[in-house]
Formats: C-alpha cells, structure tokens, sequence
C-alpha cells in the first residue's frame, strides 16, 4: 500500500525529530548530561508492573481495495434486454483517509531492561476520497475506525541517565471499521461499506521515555501498525482490501506500582 505524497512529509519530519531525540543521550556529555536532568534521578532497571497510556495523531493513510468478479442484471426498458446479465471485471478502489487521531493503553511488567505488555488501541480517520479505477477522486462522506489487541516487546536501551531510548514490537489482532463510507461502484451503482472485518495484525514502535522518579516517566514514540487485507460487503458485491499500514505519533505518561 502506498501512501499519497502529500502526507509522507510528515511522516518523515516526525523521524527525524524523534532519531535527533535518541541520538540526544549519546552526544552530550556526563557534565552536560547531569545538566538537563532537571533533577530526576537516573534510570533505574527495578523489576515491576506498570501501567500506560499515549494518545496521538494517527497519519492520513490509504485502503485499498479490490472488488471481486460480480454480475449484474441489466434494467434498460428495451424488450428482450431486460433481465439479462453482464459479468463485470474487478474493481480497484482506493480510500484516501484524513489524519485522524488514537489512543492506546497498556499493562505490563518490567524485567530490568525487557518489558512485556498486553496493549489495547483505537484509531479514527475520517474519509477524504475515494477513487475507483482510473477515475479521478471523489470528494466522499464517512471514516475509519480500528481497534487493536496485541501483545508487546521491548527493550529499554540504558543510557546511565534519567533519558531511556526504546524499540519494540508486538503481534495481536484487530477490528477495521467501515462506517458510512461511500463508493460508487462502476455499472453496480453506489454501494456504502458499513461493514468491520477482524485479521491478525502487527506493529512496531520505537521511542525516547524520561524518568522523572522511579515511579513516573513520560515519553513520546512512533508506532507502525500493519493490518492484513480483510473482507467487505456492499450492494452483493465482495471487497478484499490490500495490507493497510498506519503510523502514528504519540505521547504519553507510564506509572510503575
């Protein structure tokens, strides 16, 4: 899946904000690092639980979609025509959605630099477009919704400072909703996708969290989603949509108990 060009610019400032923010423990130096710890203690790797939530900006992406092979019967008023059929080739659409907004929360343990978590997520994205074949885009109505389960790595990589720079990955499942979206399908007319569909998924996430005490950090991150292609169904017409990627950008605060 590709996205538009008009949207990957912010994708691409984000990470080169967040990699300058990594990279921020590794060129200072002790004196310099000791300065911008406002007073928080340095990391600690305790062994413990932990709760979390990030809300977001979830970047504008597409779905794309292909109809199956379906048939149609022809209504034209002429004698001897009406009635028959006309078998119809697929049809590739692609729905172009907005930057939309998520939030994810989060229980987990911490094994001194490893932690495991059990992640729970939504995501809303408002349509922008629809184009279907080789016609232009079409200004259209509706939005996009996910919601994620999955199961969560990471590895929190020590720095001897109160900064903690992490990478992670997980694997789970997820809902993709198509609530209220319009396509209007060559020859079978207008059909609304108002229908949700449920697939494996997995995402990666990396990021730059702060320790403000030994209970208490905030952090900001960028997670990629991946959702493999699901099925919908509109006016008797099947759609399978293509793997749907989704980045975000998020902040959020982490407590330790």
């Amino acid at each position: 899946m590709q996205f538009s060009g008009q949207r990957m610019p912010h994708v691409r400032q984000f990470g080169v904000v967040l990699l300058s923010a990594l990279a921020l423990p590794f060129i200072v130096s002790p004196a310099s690092a000791q300065s911008i710890q406002f007073g928080a203690t340095p990391e600690t790797n305790a062994t413990g639980w932990y709760g979390s939530i990030s809300p977001g900006a979830t970047f504008g992406y597409d779905v794309d979609i292909e109809s199956d092979e379906f048939t149609v019967e022809v209504d034209s008023g002429i004698p001897g025509v009406d009635g028959t059929t006309v078998d119809v080739e697929p049809v590739d659409i692609t729905v172009d959605t907005d930057t939309g907004f998520g939030i994810n929360g989060a229980i987990g343990y911490q094994f001194d630099q490893a932690r495991a978590e059990l992640d729970l997520g939504y995501r809303q994205n408002a349509v922008d477009g629809v184009t279907v074949g080789d016609l232009p885009e079409v200004d259209t109505d509706g939005r996009f919704k996910t919601w994620t389960l999955a199961a969560n790595g990471y590895y929190d990589i020590p720095t001897g400072t109160a900064f903690r720079p992490y990478v992670g990955a997980g694997v789970g499942v997820a809902r993709l909703v198509a609530d209220d979206v319009s396509v209007n399908v060559p020859v079978a007319g207008e059909a609304e996708l108002d229908e949700s569909g449920v697939s494996f998924m997995f995402q990666a996430q990396a990021g730059l969290a702060y320790d403000f005490s030994e209970d208490a950090s905030a952090f900001v991150g960028y997670r990629l989603q991946g959702i493999p292609g699901q099925n919908f169904s509109a006016a008797d017409v099947d759609f399978n949509a293509d793997t749907t990627l989704i980045h975000s950008a998020q902040v959020g605060a982490q407590f330790r108990f």
